[in-house]
């Protein structure tokens, strides 16, 4: 939904898990293609990173929406990514591949429009160490001041030979495609943005790399923990977010390191049924 309100007219999801629900409600609105990734779709074998099956989902669109004259850019992101742009602005972009910066979600336990108002800009060298040294991070580097990646995402324009990089794009064998980076388009993403959803993200057995694991084990020991009841399980879980994911606000004022949430309701254009058809057809052509 988040995607769909961007200016986005038509969504490809890949299922990496088969929840029936999730399915249902995916397949019922007609701008969304769902493609599940059961055991024939992985019939040279499944790979265990989440990445690696994320490149070869992104690559498989591209390959087989090439031919496809509807679809004029076609971007791989995340779930908790959302894309924020100017639909016109972009489609009269005289490029082959475009990369949309990051902004970054304020975090915070709660917002009262159930949304992000705020989200972070990328600083210069300049402001990362400015931010040292007022011990807002501990490294002037942007790993110390975004949750997640600062690199973006790209979009392409599908082409036989095109295929995406996680944050570029090339062409095969292996030439680097010229890339243009809009002033004002942005990609949003949303990891642990408020409490709910880093519960949310952080619950599941699994989850992602060594800087996390001091984060992951408090909250795993906290969340899981049979010496607590629910309330005081959820006030320690509360209380990590605090001390580690929530951002304090004022000094990112004093620098000017916010921006108002560029998100603005467009509605999609609808394709047709034929335009549709097409691009189902050339995605299950492909991987059956």
């Amino acid at each position: 939904e988040r995607t769909l309100r961007s200016g986005v007219d038509h969504m490809i999801v890949f299922l990496d898990a088969h929840p029936p629900r999730a399915a249902a409600v995916l397949k019922s609105n007609p701008a969304v293609s769902v493609v599940r990734t059961d055991a024939e779709y992985w019939s040279g074998g499944r790979p265990d990173a989440v990445m690696d099956r994320q490149m070869t989902n992104a690559n498989v669109a591209c390959t087989a929406l090439a031919d496809v004259q509807a679809v004029r850019w076609l971007f791989h992101i995340d779930g908790d990514e959302a894309l924020a742009f100017d639909r016109d602005d972009l489609l009269a972009l005289d490029a082959r591949s475009v990369r949309f910066a990051t902004l970054e979600a304020v975090a915070r336990r709660r917002w009262l429009s159930n949304q992000p108002q705020w989200f972070k800009r990328q600083p210069s060298d300049g402001e990362l160490h400015a931010l040292v040294a007022l011990g807002y991070i501990k490294t002037p580097e942007m790993r110390s001041f975004y949750r997640g990646h600062s690199l973006g995402r790209p979009g392409v324009k599908p082409a036989e030979r095109v295929r995406f990089r996680t944050h570029t794009a090339f062409e095969l064998p292996d030439r680097d495609i010229p890339t243009v980076v809009p002033h004002n388009m942005h990609l949003l993403h949303y990891e642990s943005w408020c409490l709910n959803d880093f519960i949310e993200r952080w619950k599941g057995a699994r989850r992602r790399p060594l800087e996390d694991k001091r984060v992951g084990a408090a909250f795993h020991l906290y969340f899981h923990s049979r010496n607590h009841s629910e309330g005081e399980r959820r006030r320690l879980v509360a209380g990590l977010y605090d001390q580690y994911i929530a951002d304090d606000p004022e000094p990112l004022r004093k620098f000017d390191l916010l921006v108002r949430s560029p998100v603005r309701k467009t509605d999609p254009r609808p394709l047709s049924q034929t335009e549709v058809a097409r691009i189902d057809d050339a995605l299950l052509a492909l991987h059956t």
